[in-house]
């Protein structure tokens, strides 16, 4: 069964979210690792280390208090070195963070597609988008997400998306199109990855209810 890692913040809502995520995770069948299960006396370092190892995924909640995290960001760094052995896939989720990733962080996770969540966001479809990666986690060729080809949303209803989200979002539009194209795995995926770039409120709602097969 596979294993999925929740890095986080001990902070308000990174730690409410990841009892979601656990709790979405869990009841579909998958063992989630949070370092609350880490015993006292257990080496932490150690069992971080060993509980990657076992994980199909880890689940980046990015918020201003986590980038700031050591505990944070000694799992990512772990977490990039299985990733580029094709060993776990790293799904980032940007909580209320619009800055810059530290130079650091950004040099592991800036190529990654993420996903967006804002305060008075429903919890919702961040659990639907999460789930749906780690239950396709791989491609035909073995590969994780992160790495699935994009020229399979080729075609002129994805130039018709960039064209709508440049409304949102001006020039960055095809960049930001092109990279939810490398994460989602099927049409209305990607059209959560890219609702939620778009700011909160009547204009994503429009785009959600625009764009579902």
């Amino acid at each position: 069964m596979s294993q999925v890692f929740i890095s986080y913040a001990h902070v308000s809502p990174d730690q409410d979210l990841a009892a979601e995520l656990r709790n979405s995770l869990e009841t579909n069948g998958f063992d989630v690792f949070i370092d609350s299960k880490i015993r006292l006396g257990e080496n932490w370092a150690e069992q971080i280390d060993v509980q990657l190892r076992s994980s199909t995924h880890l689940i980046a909640l990015l918020s201003p208090a986590s980038i700031k995290s050591d505990m944070v960001r000694r799992e990512i760094a772990i977490a990039y070195k299985l990733s580029k052995a094709k060993k776990l896939a790293i799904l980032p989720v940007r909580l209320d963070l619009d800055e810059e990733l530290p130079y650091e962080l950004s040099a592991y996770l800036d190529l990654i597609q993420y996903i967006v969540w804002r305060t008075g966001d429903s919890l919702d479809p961040i659990c639907r988008a999460i789930l749906d990666s780690v239950r396709g986690a791989a491609s035909p060729d073995g590969l994780p997400p992160n790495s699935l080809d994009p020229k399979r949303f080729a075609g002129p209803e994805l130039e018709a998306v960039k064209l709508q989200i440049a409304r949102h979002l001006g020039p960055i539009a095809r960049i930001v199109v092109d990279r939810a194209a490398k994460k989602a795995t099927n049409w209305e995926q990607l059209y959560d990855l890219l609702a939620f770039e778009i700011p909160a409120g009547e204009e994503r709602r429009t785009f959600q209810a625009t764009h579902r097969h």
